[in-house]
């Protein structure tokens, strides 16, 4: 099996047959991380789905790499699974602890409650997002979700003139997100591996071997231990300018400065 969107850690080494071609948590979470304390968000309040594996192990991840480098998780309870929950009071416990920043890491069926959190914000504290947050249901938050810093497994902007995009702009009159560029490069995996095998056991074994490479929708890419090898994007939410008529996922510029 080739996931194309888990990222929950306990995927990782659950057995030599299970692969994934998006990265894991720990890296998504980890990039995200190194752009908050950089940014000197050094006080963040986190909301995630605790019925969710994904959700939690990036939250997890990002917790701790904000904590190694002297950072601060704020004591403030924000769980999408609860069915009471408020997005007014959550605001207000963040900003009168001080809060730099809020991460916002639902699983995807509760991401319209963390767009319900974003609105009760007002642009009062910057948003940082993980992958699921990447959908077209978040961009129409508009105005409460523009500047949200977004970990991203794959971006268009990030390989220029790349054949994926071209091709399915053409296929479905439109840009596609991570998600899509993810089950292409799976597929892309099989398609690589077959050449090289004849059963299942073949398969895996080539699949596995160091030097076992896939030209995908994101370029160049292997596994390692089943775990896509690679770096991951990050990407902000743009308002319209002159070339995008909606609010946009925009790739985050390489100092990490929001255009």
């Amino acid at each position: 099996m080739i996931s194309p969107t888990s990222s929950s850690m306990e995927l990782s080494g659950v057995g030599s047959y299970i692969m994934r071609t998006t990265p894991s948590v720990a890296v998504l979470a980890n990039a995200l991380a190194s752009y908050a304390l950089v940014s000197d968000y050094s006080k963040v309040a986190v909301c995630s789905d605790s019925s969710s594996s994904a959700s939690s192990s990036f939250a997890r991840q990002f917790v701790t790499e904000i904590i190694k480098d002297s950072g601060e998780i704020l004591p403030v309870e924000c769980d999408f699974a609860r069915e009471d929950l408020n997005p007014i009071p959550i605001i207000e416990q963040a900003i009168a602890q001080n809060a730099d920043a809020l991460l916002l890491a639902p699983s995807l069926g509760k991401n319209y409650r963390a767009i319900a959190i974003a609105q009760a914000n007002q642009q009062r504290l910057p948003l940082l997002g993980n992958h699921s947050l990447y959908t077209y249901e978040t961009i129409h938050g508009k105005e409460a979700v523009a500047g949200m810093v977004l970990a991203a497994p794959w971006l268009p902007e990030a390989t220029p003139n790349n054949d994926f995009e071209r091709s399915t702009i053409k296929f479905w009159g439109g840009k596609v997100n991570w998600r899509t560029a993810m089950a292409y490069d799976a597929a892309k995996a099989i398609v690589e591996g077959l050449k090289q095998s004849d059963t299942r056991a073949q398969l895996q074994s080539a699949m596995t071997q160091l030097d076992f490479q896939v030209d995908g929708a994101t370029g160049k890419f292997r596994f390692k231990q089943g775990d896509r090898a690679g770096k991951v994007q990050l990407a902000y939410i743009a308002p319209p300018d002159q070339n995008h008529s909606k609010y946009w996922f925009a790739k985050l510029n390489i100092n990490g400065k929001i255009k």
